[in-house]
Parts: C-alpha cells; structure tokens; sequence
C-alpha cells in the first residue's frame, strides 16, 4: 500500500487556485403576465401539514420576469375564527445535476415556483382557490387537499417562499465516464484513515478519477469545476479542476488530483466533520467522493 501512495502522490496532479467565472445576471425582463403564464401545484400532505410549489411556466413567446415574493390569499372557504397568518420562508438550496434560469429573465418554456406551507387548519369547509397576486395580476390555482387542525384556538399559518427558478434536469448525455474517490480512504485499503487538519486551516488531501468506458477520456472544452462540502451548515466551495495536464485517460485507468478545502475555523478539536467532492455537478449524475475530516 505504501507503493501504492508513493505512485500517487509522485504523479499526482497539482491543485490551482481557480474558481469559475461569475454568472452575469441577465437583464431584467418586462413582468410576467398572468395571461402568458401557464401554472400547475405540486402537493401533498407532510406531518399534518399541506406543503408544496406553485409552478408558473412562461408559455409566451418571448423572456418575462418573476421577481420577488408574491402575495397569497384564500379565495374562499370559511376561516377559523383566528383567521389566517401568512408568513414567509426562505428560498430553499438548488439541487446539483441540475441547471437554473434566472426568475429575472424566464425564457419562453421556463419556469420559475413559490414554495407554500400551510400549517393547523381548523375551519368548518374548505378553502377551494388560492390566489396569487403578482405585480401584473392574480393567478387563482386549486387547493386540492387541507393542513390538518393541531390547534383550534390558533391561527391557520400559511408561509411562502421568494420566486425560485425550476431546476432543468441534465440530460443523461452529459454524464461523464469517470468514478472518483478521495484517495486518503479508498474502501478496503490500509492507508491513512482520513484527512487531518487543525480547525481553520486549509486540508490537502488528494482525488482519484479513473475512466469507467471502454474508451479513452479527455476532457473537452473547458475544465469542470467542482464542489467540495464540509457539513450542511457550511457554504460549498468550489473551484475548476487543473484538468489540462491529466491528458487522456485509458479505459480503467485512474489519474490523482490533489486537493484543497479550507476546514471550519468552528470546528471542534478531535472532532470528526465530513467531507464531499463532486465534479461537475450540473452533469448527470456527477462523479461524487465522500470522507472525513479528522479536526487536529
């Protein structure tokens, strides 16, 4: 084993500090009107709670904008005698494998959704509609389905989030030949048991990409970039892989990159933090490492 990481360390490719170019945000667009949007839910009961999007698709013929968090209202339906609290949530993270359009600029067949959660329904029918007001007018949608009554002497809480751009899945053309994994804990192997660093501090560890297919690997155009993670409260980081000096790739042959990831300067001493690496991640099912941080 210990060959074995002195090959890969000796060929290993060097990190640089690149990070991707910075999306330009488009121009805003004229609003959206509701006459040009087409919308459809997405709903279901979670924990007693009713929860789920509102899908607003630009079914014109040219770019429109939905920007900021629009208002909601129950059409009809009788209240319970505390009425209703509509409060306001947070955007929710974007998933990886996916691509967003910027709700400021939706072209024709995008689409852009507000997240709804209702909470301890205690009324005597139902509400049948849902209105949303934007700045052009009002979109009604149906409410199919009720928050479950919690409280009776409450209020009824609906909460919505900001307009959010509708992820567009990868296609599976974009998935790339390669597995990777952090070199420090292949499975099975004796070697060392995780990546060490003091807290704060930059961890160096390396990554392993070896060619799936039946076919020689080059990466084309641009380097990828990737995204390295050290626990869900903590931002990603991500940068552009030194690609260019890996050259082509045989089948079932593998290539070291070394890496870096700055360690939470929070994290305790003797603690143990997780570390992930994916490539690409706007790919299909984007090449993903998982491992540990050992906190020196």
């Amino acid at each position: 084993m210990n060959r074995l990481r002195a090959v890969l360390v000796s060929a290993v490719i060097p990190w640089i500090p690149a990070v991707p170019h910075a999306t330009p945000s488009p121009a805003l667009a004229p609003p959206c009107k509701p006459g040009s949007l087409r919308a459809s839910t997405s709903f279901q009961g979670a924990t007693g709670n009713w929860a789920g999007a509102i899908i607003l698709t630009n079914a014109g013929r040219q770019p429109c904008s939905l920007a900021g968090r629009p208002t909601v209202r129950f059409v009809d339906g009788a209240l319970n005698p505390a009425g209703v609290v509509f409060t306001r949530l947070k955007p929710f993270a974007p998933e990886d494998s996916e691509t967003y359009p910027s709700p400021k600029s939706l072209d024709p067949g995008a689409a852009a959704y507000v997240s709804v959660w209702w909470s301890n329904w205690c009324g005597t029918s139902s509400p049948n509609d849902l209105a949303l007001t934007l700045a052009t007018g009002t979109i009604v949608v149906r409410v199919d389905g009720t928050a479950r009554c919690d409280a009776p002497s409450d209020a009824s809480t609906v909460a919505v989030t900001p307009f959010e751009p509708r992820g567009v899945p990868a296609p599976h053309t974009s998935q790339l030949p390669l597995a990777a994994v952090i070199v420090e804990q292949v499975p099975g192997k004796k070697n060392v048991p995780g990546v060490s660093a003091m807290p704060g501090a930059t961890a160096v560890f390396q990554v392993s990409l070896t060619n799936t297919s039946p076919h020689t690997f080059r990466f084309a155009g641009a380097c990828p970039t990737y995204v390295e993670g050290t626990g869900l409260n903590e931002p990603d980081q991500v940068h552009v892989l030194n690609c260019r000096p890996a050259g082509s790739i045989r089948p079932a042959h593998s290539v070291a990159f070394e890496m870096r990831v700055r360690v939470p300067a929070d994290a305790a001493p003797g603690s143990r933090i997780p570390l992930t690496w994916t490539l690409a991640p706007t790919t299909y099912l984007p090449p993903f490492a998982g491992g540990v941080i050992l906190v020196g």
